[in-house]
């Protein structure tokens, strides 16, 4: 295990947080932290009891998703960072607080022994959605890394509805998928094409973009009767490898133009709003390896070194207090940061 880089951080970080307005610094002690850990998860928290109400969903929602859109790709032990509300609203903002309640980063900036593969950052808001959602950005981020933020976005926030039915002894367990989100506005597809992270961010219509995105998944999944789902399959395979959403599009659909599949999801939204869909639209069986554990988690205590570092390269991220609920890789670097 590595010992933590604390000086350069601590002075990074100093840097940072002078120009952070509102955001608050951690606060102290870092002493008292210990981690919780099940099958799925390391979480790390200074509480005593309430982090296992949201510590029960991300395990629902990991073995759910490790079930269905993302079979054969382990992403275990995931670690989590759990705050009480206003410790988080400290560190992250209160829209993240009250909108996402948590933040998906793939790679902690800097270098310290938590973080490395990725941390998620909740608050005890969270809920199956939101421990969904998060995970998506994780599982996206190990099995298609050069996916656009507008895959991820989409995924995500298409899976929230995700449940996990027959998971406590009621029949055999199965994670299902399927059902649309609550009903926002959309933006045209060019803009969820072709915005940057930074401008996802300083749009302020977060929740429309990843309601566009989740339309979308919906349109070509279960749009014009399930006859576009293979070349689907293709477009996210080509979109995994880093390529170009609109050549991609224009090359495996070139008899829907770009116009012609946005008008026809928004006739796909209005027509599943009038045609309710069951309870479980898309069904898929859950492998006893990926079975939720819902035992007590083990406690052990880290080491107050591992939690100031962690909380420097915390205060690293950029726009903390923004919008977006997922830093992908290239613009945390600790140069990109920097670079803001």
């Amino acid at each position: 295990m590595r010992a933590p880089r604390v000086s350069f951080l601590v002075v990074v970080a100093m840097v940072v947080a002078s120009g952070t307005g509102c955001v608050h610094a951690p606060w102290n002690p870092y002493g008292g932290w210990r981690v919780a850990r099940t099958k799925h998860f390391a979480m790390y928290t200074d509480t005593r009891y309430i982090y296992g109400r949201t510590l029960e969903p991300l395990e629902i929602a990991y073995a759910a998703l490790a079930s269905s859109l993302f079979k054969n790709t382990p992403i275990a032990p995931v670690e989590v960072l759990f705050l009480e509300h206003d410790k988080f609203v400290g560190m992250l903002g209160h829209y993240r607080a009250g909108s996402s309640h948590g933040v998906a980063v793939v790679k902690l900036p800097g270098e310290g022994n938590i973080g490395d593969k990725g941390l998620i950052i909740v608050h005890e808001g969270a809920r199956i959605g939101t421990a969904a959602h998060m995970l998506a950005h994780m599982f996206l981020s190990r099995m298609a890394p050069l996916a656009p933020l507008w895959v991820h976005e989409a995924y995500a926030t298409y899976v929230e509805t995700i449940q996990l039915r027959g998971s406590r002894g009621s029949g055999p367990a199965v994670a299902c998928l399927g059902h649309l989100g609550a009903g926002e506005p959309t933006i045209p597809l060019d803009d969820l094409f072709t915005w940057s992270w930074g401008h996802f961010d300083q749009s302020k219509a977060t929740e429309w973009y990843q309601t566009t995105g989740s339309l979308l998944i919906d349109y070509f999944l279960r749009g014009e009767d399930g006859s576009l789902r293979e070349r689907f399959a293709l477009l996210m395979a080509r979109l995994a490898k880093g390529q170009d959403t609109k050549s991609v599009l224009a090359e495996l659909f070139p008899d829907l133009p770009v116009p012609v599949i946005e008008r026809r999801m928004k006739e796909h939204r209005k027509d599943s709003e009038m045609r309710p869909r069951g309870l479980c639209p898309l069904e898929f069986p859950v492998a006893a390896d990926d079975m939720a554990d819902m035992g007590d988690a083990k406690e052990s205590p880290v080491p107050k070194p591992d939690i100031e570092t962690l909380f420097l390269r915390a205060r690293l991220l950029p726009r903390r207090a923004g919008y977006v609920d997922f830093f992908p890789r290239r613009v945390l670097s600790v140069e990109a940061v920097l670079a803001k």
